[in-house]
């Protein structure tokens, strides 16, 4: 009874992982971030291992305002997830991360961006954008299935210079769903799945004994 328990409770946490991305936001100091650098400033300061301002859950990816947004303002109905500092966007950084579910075959991933961008899947840098417009990467799989993903983004700021911010992301032209996003890996681990089935054959070794009584 015990093991079923176990193995329960660790496949329920992973089948009921909270939907979207786990969102990271970070507010350099001013001039931090580079527009067409390639995201070279902003990946150098991200491998400095800042200390992140807040954090959010990434459900609905598409968030739009200026440099002097504050963080909250900009992710709109995200905003109500955020905790930590309301800092605004000049130079803001942010850092998505968890699993995106995609289908067999052709899948267009795009990405709107001012300013700049890349995109991991599966550990691998996919695409990378130092500024400003819309960039769609296509992916072919033999199956549909879940991949790790990350999703990075700067709003760089020099200067007095104030302008527009926003970063979205799509699939196959439209806007993706929650529920194609998941904070952890939504398929348990081999072990996982080895422990679960042990509490269940111990739990049917249970229910034949007590039939016999």
């Amino acid at each position: 009874m015990k093991k079923l328990l176990i193995g329960l409770a660790i496949f329920s946490t992973q089948a009921f992982a909270a939907s979207g991305l786990s969102g990271t936001y970070y507010n350099p100091p001013a001039d931090t971030t580079g527009w067409w650098d390639g995201f070279a400033s902003t990946a150098a300061y991200l491998a400095s291992n800042p200390t992140a301002s807040g954090t959010f859950t990434a459900a609905s990816i598409n968030y739009g305002g200026n440099d002097t947004s504050s963080i909250v303002s900009f992710l709109g109905s995200d905003g109500a997830s955020f905790s930590g500092t309301n800092g605004n966007m000049a130079d803001g950084v942010l850092v998505l991360k968890g699993w995106i579910d995609l289908a067999a075959g052709s899948t267009t991933l795009s990405v709107g961006h001012d300013d700049g961008f890349r995109m991991f899947l599966d550990g691998a840098n996919v695409a990378q954008n130092g500024c400003c417009g819309t960039d769609n990467v296509t992916f072919n799989f033999a199956n549909a299935g879940w991949h790790a993903f990350e999703l990075d983004y700067n709003n760089a700021m020099y200067g007095n210079y104030s302008g527009g911010a926003n970063f979205s992301l799509s699939q196959n032209g439209q806007t993706i769903a929650a529920s194609s996003l998941s904070t952890t890996s939504p398929v348990p681990e081999t072990g996982n799945v080895a422990l679960l089935l042990a509490g269940l054959g111990l739990i049917g070794v249970v229910a034949r004994r007590r039939s016999t009584k």
